[in-house]
């Protein structure tokens, strides 16, 4: 059935297929022999990446959201010294934890912690080509699960982390040397800080180009971090050129330094995405950025129109000084901004203008539409945008982490890279097991992020609607039997009337006398 489903390429089967590979399933289905041992395992990863590259992300999502440790064949369990959870990568599914001894059973151990080795049934989840495909082609979401949470921490730690330190470590320097070449005191090593800054800038500008594979990797120019990198090598050549052509006068260039130096600090901070203690806040103004373009268009557009009434009402005024406020429209939508955003105004241009009434009309009318209506909505924006990054906040972190972990692979020459990918085709764990053997995973420990949480509170929302539509349901049925009775109540109200009125029109017809015993036991 797994590879039928395979063949036939259909994402409901293809879905279905790879989560019995991953969630355990189909290896717990198979008693005698293990799945890790036969070519299911290369089979699943080929079929996910079909997934990732072919088909909507909400596939790969689920299949990844399913992914769980599966118990290594062939082993025994382990003795540890303390409680801990530890992961590896390693060449091969076999048990890589021969330094810890091994344990018949828990008796045996003494007090000690008992662990058994367990794998994540899918190879490769640490190679260039999956991370980056998953990095270009899913969203935060795919990675909020604890499976790929162990491929990145363990890529990161194990491999990667050294080259990002020596990196920053660079870079702090590179920018330490830029802060002294653009400083306005003459030095006589301006100009050999000038050609190591030349040299570092061309050493950055070759590492982009190796980045975006000579600017054919379509996906590299996407990035807005990778913009900003570019953007600042650009202005670093710019500004070394004309520093070496104005023979160090470097006051001539201060705009050119201003902006580079912006370009530079921006840089500075893209570095630190990797730490958890700033990744999250890094994350946070990103967003807040990408969301609020709009608004500033619209603001920007909103001061621009009151700028333009402000120095047809203010330009005429006697007092020269005041007239420069708003004498020309640069100045005005300075004034504008200094009047609406942070409050900054003399009273007297208001009284002082030909135009006195409309005057303090428009500016009644551009304090209220800008500080408090439009900037209201500013921090209504925000704050929206904070709650939808926080709300998968460990997902985003660990997909900056997966875009640096992308950025340093693809910097490293291939037997480097490929020797890497050797060393963690596969991912092992040290985990509980149960007396029979079982894995014993927990969900709040494997469910990245806010996950288990959600799942948590739908479960309880599915729980309580059933709970409602039942009562809802017997609630039904007791009007629907009260209502029936009552309707054959009347039926034998109404009978017992017809009954006793023509037996009134019998007794009166006879000339007889009629007890009307009926109507009084119909009444009652």
């Amino acid at each position: 059935c797994f590879e039928t489903a395979l063949r036939l390429r259909k994402i409901k089967l293809l879905q279905l297929a790879v989560t019995t590979l991953v969630d355990g399933s189909l290896d717990a289905e198979n008693e005698k022999q293990s799945i890790l041992t036969t070519d299911i395992p290369n089979e699943g990863r080929r079929a996910l990446d079909a997934m990732i590259a072919n088909y909507p992300s909400e596939f790969t999502v689920a299949v990844l959201e399913s992914m769980t440790f599966v118990k290594v064949p062939f082993t025994k369990q382990r003795l540890l010294d303390r409680d801990e959870k530890l992961t590896c990568g390693s060449p091969a599914y076999l048990d890589p934890w021969w330094k810890y001894p091994l344990v018949d059973s828990e008796e045996e151990a003494g007090g000690k912690a008992v662990r058994t080795a367990a794998v994540l049934p899918i190879p490769g989840l640490g190679t260039m080509s999956f991370l980056s495909s998953l990095v270009w082609n899913a969203p935060a979401k795919a990675f909020d699960n604890e499976a790929m949470a162990v491929v990145l921490r363990v890529i990161w730690r194990s491999h990667i982390k050294k080259f990002f330190v020596l990196d920053m470590v660079v870079y702090l320097a590179f920018f330490t040397l830029w802060v002294f070449l653009i400083d306005n005191r003459v030095s006589k090593y301006d100009t050999a800080i000038a050609i190591v800054l030349l040299i570092l800038n061309s050493i950055n500008f070759a590492r982009e180009i190796w980045q975006s594979n000579f600017g054919r990797h379509l996906g590299y120019f996407s990035s807005g971090w990778n913009q900003i990198d570019l953007a600042s090598i650009a202005g670093v050549y710019a500004y070394s050129v004309l520093f070496a052509t104005s023979k160090g006068n470097a006051s001539d260039h201060v705009p050119l330094a201003v902006i580079t130096t912006l370009l530079l600090t921006m840089k500075l901070i893209s570095y630190l995405r990797a730490f958890n203690e700033t990744g999250w806040l890094v994350t946070v103004l990103s967003q807040n950025f990408r969301d609020v373009r709009g608004f500033l268009l619209v603001l920007f557009a909103v001061i621009v129109g009151f700028a333009i009434c402000f120095q047809q009402l203010f330009s005429s005024n006697d007092s020269s000084e005041e007239s420069n406020y708003f004498g020309s429209l640069r100045t005005s939508m300075l004034s504008t901004y200094e009047m609406c955003i942070l409050g900054q105004y003399e009273s007297s241009l208001l009284y002082e203008s030909q135009h006195q009434v409309l005057s303090i009309l428009t500016f009644v009318l551009a304090v209220t539409c800008i500080l408090v209506v439009v900037l209201n909505a500013l921090i209504s924006l925000l704050a929206d945008s904070y709650a939808r990054v926080q709300e998968n906040a460990v997902a985003n972190r660990r997909k900056e982490k997966a875009e640096l972990i992308v950025e340093y692979m693809s910097l490293l020459p291939s037997w480097r890279r490929l020797q890497i990918e050797h060393n963690t085709q596969y991912f092992h764990a040290l985990l509980q097991a149960d007396a029979d053997g079982d894995l014993i995973v927990e969900d709040n420990d494997w469910q990245g992020g806010l996950a288990a949480l959600r799942e948590h509170i739908e479960e309880l929302n599915e729980a309580h609607e059933e709970a409602q539509q039942k009562a809802v349901e017997t609630l039904k049925n007791d009007f629907e039997k009260e209502l029936s009775s009552l309707r054959s109540e009347m039926v034998s109200i109404l009978r017992d009337l017809s009954d006793d009125v023509k037996a009134m029109k019998r007794s009166q017809t006879e000339g007889g006398v009629f007890s009307g015993k009926r109507v009084a036991g119909a009444v009652r």
